[in-house]
């Protein structure tokens, strides 16, 4: 049997019809073809079944697609959650801002009750060692 022009499709003969058989012959070159790894960053992604691909390199497996490793519903995805991302990042990071200073305004807050505090207890401790001295003189 002849296959040079219909490819892994030959296998089918003349059966099922010609659009039929080059949107499968689409699919599976798709499929077999090596893939951009989403780990390493290399074309060593394979199919292992459907859904199931594995890097040759890093040996990480992964879930996708049945005929490719990214859906469009996952490219989708991918887009909106970049996009939500963006938009609360500014609003995150003026909340910390916002934590940040109101902590830094309870510790200057708590850190002059402490000197007071200190100033209190050395001025306590200079009056009774004056008084151990005064005491002492009069000895």
């Amino acid at each position: 049997m002849r296959t040079k022009k219909v490819g892994t499709t030959g296998r089918f003969g003349n059966k099922y019809g010609s659009r039929v058989r080059h949107m499968v012959a689409k699919i599976e070159a798709n499929s077999r073809a090596q893939h951009v790894c989403p780990q390493c960053l290399r074309l060593t992604l394979d199919r292992q079944s459907a859904g199931i691909w594995k890097c040759k390199k890093c040996n990480v497996t992964i879930a996708g697609g049945a005929y490719q490793p990214t859906t469009t519903a996952t490219k989708i995805m991918k887009g909106e959650v970049e996009a939500f991302v963006e938009e609360v990042a500014p609003v995150v990071a003026g909340a910390s801002a916002a934590i940040e200073e109101t902590q830094e305004a309870v510790v200057e807050v708590k850190a002059p009750a402490k000197k007071k505090a200190k100033a209190k207890k050395s001025k306590e401790a200079a009056a009774e060692q004056a008084e151990n001295e005064a005491a002492d003189e009069s000895e």
